[in-house]
């Protein structure tokens, strides 16, 4: 509300004829009003602004904010917010953002997280809580493990600080934890995770010196060491035995000749003494302070992350190959005292939890955030309402936390975890943004002065009444000559500082530090270029010495892999592949540098940039004195077919045979096999030989019944480099005969319409207001006719399809009958 009256205020002082846009930061921002001169219309955009749990996409949020600029006109920017922005946040806003701050400090706890382990005979759950507002208190936590509350303990919580509380679990597989009574969010005192489990997993031990891997996974509940010759297992242990290359289940390494991937042994080192201890959730209260290890390889890493390490030397790191994750001991144990210590036990099940879990358990994801599943038909909320996903729509957003259920088209359900974001959670507003940078000098009959600093005329009149009592005590000496000489020579010095604050002189001095930001594509084009274009970087590195730098990745959007820094971290994982849009990390690099050191930043990319205003970025870079090096990567030229699309046509009637074009491309000439189906069954498989390009292949189809029929096109080439993109959807519309459907907001309220529809021979269809289907199932109808159906019936999704069957489909909709009628528009 508060943010609301502030805009409002501020929109009342522009002058007559100025315009305004609303934009609203959130996870999926969007534009409300865009450049209308109407202050009614204004306030009716910004009162119908509801707060939400969602975190904000600033990247996007700005991004969108400077898309609506006119180029006729200058533009201001106003962040009305409660300022919980990174700095980098800060510095992507657009050049003279003004910051309006809102919101108060008030009572409030929120649980920011929990952490779920395996461990033998149930769960091992960790649940963090914190203080951000309010004087200390005591507050019930809950825990629910499978919808039934296991424990409720009183957990006291001091006025500004985090607790955290571990708690010993059944078994189970969604676990939430709960913080009862008041406070001023209720949002943030819910979370909840999804379990790992032991129970059920066969493990291969290769090696000869397994004793001590033999005791650990014979302990652990559910683990089968012993699995039949050629017998799929869940992960494997090599101990003292070469990897196999190409690895594709995951796995422990334990000492092995030649590492892996990212792990290569250099030597070996005598008595590593342990003094690094990642703050990781697979350490926690594992002590390792009395470590003693014989001797260890000697590890170069690249791209994991070191667990455990001594100086120099790496013991034990975590990583991912190719979606393959692993954990990696470069000691034996047999030459350690680990197998002996209390650690060892829930070391080793946590690591077999987390390599147990790696297909199981997908990344919880925040409120605002668009849900997986491309495969998706329904999804299920919460709160158990269940929305149907057609061919032509996106997953939905999920908009309250808890578990949601995804139902996929091969009949499996896929649980994802959504919980608040928790900087939602922080209520002191900040005082100020100090990286939020003012806009550029501009000239031209616009530019005008809305202000103008009062230091010079201040100094001025501090000058004058400096030289008026030297001039009077250059006339009334009543001290020696000694003294008064001091005393000039400080009114002198007093002077020239003064004079100084006047000019505000400017000293640029020379640094040899340079700051280097990477910007690298990691987008699906680059597939097979990635790795040597990740070589290049490092090279880069090297070549650099001392000198600071940075390595953002970009896609779709993009994420910062390495910060601003000397150390190289492992890749991003939150990078979307779909689509190039350099423009996005060349933003979020800028945003990184804070000009105080020499700065470059480098596009390293193979130049197929698809999404995003690039040369709009670039200039902006350039009006910041910021130049872009590049760096082309050649794509290897690798054997690719992939499906670019089906032609088919806009609509045909039931039973018409209609001609589907399958367009193929191909990087060679091959042979190969391609397909066609429509969901039910195979329409036609062709074997055809390809020419490097684009080909085109016609297949003939029947229209089978009203609706939309889903069409899928499939190519399969021997020695196929890339997977991806061997498959494309389609969908034709197929009209039936005329047909009305009628919703029910009783039983039997249609039955007249029924009767008078069906004597003019119109197939006419009822059904009742919960009955209503997704826009798939509407399309078959010409029409749809409410009737008595009370605004409170139709939930959400249903009004949905009801208006994009109506808007976007072009049947009719009517409204009628009864004391309840109710339209889309109210």
């Amino acid at each position: 509300a508060q943010a609301i009256e502030r805009a409002i205020r501020l929109r009342d002082e522009l002058p007559e004829g100025g315009t305004a846009s609303v934009v609203v930061a959130r996870a999926n921002p969007v534009v409300l009003l865009q450049n209308s001169d109407d202050p009614d219309r204004f306030r009716r955009a910004v009162q119908s602004i509801r707060a939400t749990g969602s975190g904000v996409d600033y990247e996007a949020t700005f991004a969108l904010a400077e898309s609506l600029v006119l180029p006729d006109r200058p533009t201001g920017f106003v962040l009305i917010s409660d300022g919980q922005l990174t700095e980098t946040e800060q510095r992507l806003a657009p050049l003279g953002t003004r910051y309006e701050a809102v919101g108060r400090t008030d009572t409030n706890r929120a649980i920011t997280d929990l952490s779920v382990t395996a461990v033998p005979g149930g769960l091992q759950a960790r649940v963090t809580i914190a203080s951000t507002g309010g004087p200390t208190a005591t507050q019930p936590l809950r825990i629910d493990v499978d919808g039934i509350t296991y424990l409720t303990e009183v957990v006291e919580v001091p006025a500004g600080r985090t607790v955290e509380r571990v708690f010993e679990l059944p078994e189970g597989k969604l676990v939430a934890a709960y913080l009862d009574g008041q406070d001023l969010l209720a949002s943030d005192n819910q979370r909840y995770a999804i379990a790992p489990t032991l129970g059920g997993l066969k493990a291969r031990v290769h090696g000869d010196s397994t004793f001590f891997v033999d005791q650990l996974l014979a302990a652990i509940p559910g683990v089968d060491t012993d699995p039949a010759p050629g017998e799929e297992v869940d992960f494997e242990v090599f101990v003292g035995v070469p990897v196999p290359e190409g690895q594709a289940m995951p796995f422990i390494a334990i000492d092995v000749p030649g590492g892996i991937p990212g792990v290569v042994p250099a030597g070996r080192v005598e008595d590593p003494v342990p003094t690094l201890v990642a703050p990781d959730p697979l350490l926690q209260d594992v002590d390792v302070s009395e470590l003693a290890i014989a001797d260890a390889q000697l590890l170069r890493v690249e791209g994991a992350t070191v667990l455990v390490g001594a100086p120099g030397a790496p013991l034990i790191v975590s990583g991912e190959t190719g979606g393959v994750p692993w954990f990696y001991f470069a000691f034996t144990l047999e030459r350690s005292n680990l197998p002996v210590s209390v650690s060892y036990p829930i070391l080793g099940a946590r690591m077999v939890g987390a390599l147990a879990a790696a297909d199981e358990v997908p990344d919880a994801i925040t409120v605002g955030t668009r849900l997986p599943g491309e495969d998706a038909v329904a999804v299920v909320d919460p709160r158990g309402n269940r929305a149907r996903v057609t061919l032509t729509d996106s997953t939905p957003v999920a908009e309250m936390p808890g578990f949601w259920t995804v139902e996929r088209s091969d009949g499996s359900d896929l649980t994802i975890t959504v919980n608040p974001d928790t900087r939602e959670s922080r209520l002191a507003p900040a005082r100020e943004l100090p990286e939020l940078r003012p806009a550029p000098p501009h000239e031209g009959p616009s530019t005008a002065t809305i202000a103008r600093s009062l230091l010079p005329w201040f100094l001025a009149a501090l000058l004058a009444v400096i030289l008026v009592e030297l001039a009077v005590s250059w006339r009334e000496r009543g001290v020696s000559r000694k003294q008064w000489l001091w005393g000039m020579a400080v009114r002198a010095l007093v002077i020239a500082l003064v004079a100084l604050a006047w000019l505000d002189p400017r000293f640029a001095l020379p640094s040899r530090q340079v700051t280097t930001v990477f910007v690298l594509d990691v987008s699906a084009s680059m597939e097979g270029s990635l790795a040597s274009a990740r070589s290049w970087i490092q090279a880069a590195i090297t070549a650099a010495g001392d000198n600071r730098f940075a390595v953002v990745e970009f896609g779709e959007n993009a994420s910062v892999a390495s910060p601003v820094g000397t150390i190289l971290f492992p890749p991003a994982r939150d990078v979307d592949i779909k689509s190039t849009n350099a423009a996005r990390g060349l933003r979020l690099a800028e945003s990184l540098l804070t000009g105080e050191t020499k700065q470059r930043i480098v596009l390293i990319s193979d130049g197929r940039v698809n999404a995003g205003d690039l040369q709009a970025e670039l200039e902006r870079l350039r009006s910041l004195g910021l130049t872009v090096d590049v760096h082309t990567v050649d794509v290897a030229r690798v054997a690719d077919a992939a499906v670019a699309g089906i032609d088919v046509p806009t609509e045909v009637n039931e039973g018409e045979r209609f001609t589907a074009t399958v367009e193929v491309v191909s990087t060679i000439s091959g042979a190969a096999a391609v397909e066609l189906s429509d969901g039910e069954e195979t329409v036609g498989t062709r074997e055809v030989q390809l020419q490097a390009g684009t080909n085109r292949f016609d297949f003939e189809v029947v229209a089978r019944s009203s609706g939309l029929q889903r069409l899928e096109a499939r190519v399969r080439m021997t020695g196929d480099g890339v997977t991806a993109n061997d498959s494309s959807i389609a969908a034709v519309q197929v009209a039936g005969p005329p047909g009305v459907l009628i919703v029910e907001g009783e039983p039997g309220n249609g039955e007249v319409l029924a009767q008078v529809l069906e004597s003019a021979d119109i197939r006419v269809t009822r059904i009742g207001v919960e009955e209503l289907g997704g826009i798939d199932e509407l399309s078959v109808h010409q029409a749809a006719i409410l009737v008595d159906v009370a605004a409170r019936q139709p939930g959400d999704w249903d009004l949905k399809a009801l208006d994009g069957h109506a808007r976007n489909l072009g049947p009719g909709l009517s409204v009628g009958g009864g004391p309840h009628p109710n339209g889309v528009g109210g």
